[in-house]
């Protein structure tokens, strides 16, 4: 049942080179892969000390909102409305009747047109 079984391999160079190609592409992307992971380990690290540092800041704000002075400021600019500040968008009412009147004598001379 062992037998010896020979295959002949047509332009050995070109198969081997491809060979050798494949193989050093797959080591390129598992040296990807390498750094992938690398970098999702230093961005989880890099989280966790965002997030202590987050809750050390919460717990310095909460100290300090104890230690101030009690104010009643934001109750006062809580009631006052921002007032609007918007422009308007047509004109007066002297230039709308001057639009209109325009607009009037423009549809009269096509109307002349279209009948000639």
């Amino acid at each position: 049942m062992s037998e010896k079984l020979f295959v002949g391999i047509y332009e050995p160079v070109d198969v081997r080179r491809n060979l050798l190609e494949a193989s050093r592409e797959v080591v390129g992307s598992l040296q990807s892969y390498e750094k992938l992971g690398v970098l999702r380990a230093n961005k989880l690290r890099n989280f966790e000390e965002m997030r202590k540092i987050m809750q050390e800041l919460d717990l310095l704000v909460t100290k300090l909102k104890t230690k101030l002075p009690k104010s009643q400021l934001r109750k006062a600019l809580g009631n006052v409305k921002p007032q609007k500040t918007r422009e308007r968008l047509l004109p007066k009412n002297v230039d709308m009747q001057k639009l209109e009147s325009e607009i009037r004598n423009i549809e009269r001379e096509f109307s002349k047109i279209k009948l000639s």
